[in-house]
């Protein structure tokens, strides 16, 4: 069914009123714009299935009421895009989450398992892909195009199911509701702030301290303009022409004609924008210019990311998990970061299941009570946890090691 009135929505939400679970997907597009044009919502329940043309719809309130009905479960595979569309559309996070490929990675089907994979190994059926690339914001939708948009959902509440009793016979599903629940964190689908978009721009440890400042005006100006005409960043400035206009510092428009990158229509535009953000920048007093973290290129870090990635791979592989899950390489760069700074406990990697799991041992091998050696029997890693037990003898008030290993 295709829904392209606010009638037909009304009535389709009312139809759905005392379900507790619900499958959801989103079609959009973000190719040319800076916010995702949502042009397709699909939702399926046990015993109905709707595509709702958002770009027909002017208000899309009945649906997102359900969205954000925190007594119904909202089943999404691969969701976090999906869950920052809703966010941005609604001004507020999905609550009661369940995410098909995350639970699929916590039962041997490997990191990242496609919807299409999902569905043939739990349900037995294969569903046609043939639209993967459509452009969802053409109108009118073909039947193809609403019948792979239906698919998307119309098995998704069975692959739950299959996912479920397997997390049951791997006594996993706390595992999973703790992860659920840091997705329903705001924070993690709020835009950006701006003035910090500086960093994310390549080449910046080329330029001074004060060149920085400069930089950091620059992209901040960029990034509302980026929002205000809702275009990608690129097609606004592009980053190698931003750090052009930092080093130059140009003071004037007939400058600006000389930087390279920078087209007319943009000068013309907001020439004098540009040069405010650069005065603004030059401005700035030396204790404000921005300061860059140092490079994490010493012995220790290296060495110690390392390891501890080895032995994460090796540990999801023993317990049929995708190791990312588990720790991913950003988790265990901050975590080793953390560690230096003496605030590791506060990491995440030592909360909740993690902690138990891997968290713990990770602690254990950065501060040399652990070490990884190669199991002649198996081939594979083996951990080898050394615990200093201090044992007075009465006699001879001597001290002992003993060495587990595990």
């Amino acid at each position: 069914m295709l829904i392209t009135d606010i009638k037909q929505l009304k009535s389709f939400c009312s139809s759905l009123k005392g379900v507790s679970r619900l499958a959801v997907d989103v079609e959009f597009m973000r190719e040319k714009t800076y916010f995702p044009i949502l042009a397709l919502v699909q939702v399926a329940s046990e015993n109905d299935c709707a595509a709702i043309d958002t770009l027909a719809i002017q208000s899309l309130d009945p649906l997102l009421d359900i969205l954000h009905n925190h007594k119904v479960m909202k089943v999404f595979h691969s969701g976090k895009q999906d869950l920052e569309i809703i966010y941005q559309n609604s001004g507020k996070p999905v609550r009661n989450i369940f995410d098909t490929q995350m639970a699929a990675s916590l039962v041997g089907f490997g990191a990242q398992i496609s919807l299409l994979k999902l569905v043939e190994s739990a349900v037995g059926v294969r569903l046609n892909k043939s639209e993967t690339y459509t452009d969802w914001t053409r109108r009118p939708l073909s039947e193809n195009q609403v019948s792979y948009a239906l698919n998307d959902v119309r098995y998704l509440l069975q692959a739950q199911d299959f996912l479920l009793n397997k997390l049951r016979e791997h006594k996993r599903e706390e595992w999973l509701e703790e992860e659920f629940i840091r997705m329903e964190d705001p924070s993690l689908y709020e835009l950006p702030l701006p003035e910090n978009q500086y960093r994310k721009i390549k080449g910046i440890r080329s330029l001074r301290p004060r060149e920085l400042a400069v930089l950091r005006e620059l992209a901040a100006w960029r990034e509302l303009e980026a929002r205000k005409r809702d275009r990608f960043l690129n097609a606004i400035v592009r980053e190698e022409t931003l750090l052009a206009l930092a080093r130059q510092a140009t003071s004037c428009v007939k400058d600006l004609k000389l930087v390279r990158g920078l087209h007319p229509n943009e000068i013309k535009n907001n020439g004098p924008d540009i040069l405010e953000a650069i005065r603004k920048g030059l401005a700035a007093p030396k204790s404000e210019w921005p300061v860059l973290p140092p490079l994490e290129n010493d012995d220790f870090s290296n060495g110690a990311e390392g390891l501890l990635w080895s032995f994460t791979q090796h540990r999801g592989k023993k317990l049929k998990i995708n190791p990312a899950f588990l720790a991913s390489r950003k988790e265990i760069k901050e975590f080793v970061k953390s560690y230096k700074t003496g605030s590791a406990m506060e990491h995440t990697l030592m909360q909740g299941w993690k902690k138990k799991l891997i968290g713990h041992d990770l602690l254990s091998i950065i501060e040399g009570n652990a070490s990884l050696g190669i199991d002649p029997r198996s081939g594979g890693l083996r951990l080898v946890v050394e615990k200093k037990v201090k044992k007075a003898d009465h006699r001879h008030g001597q001290k002992e090691e003993e060495r587990e290993r595990g």
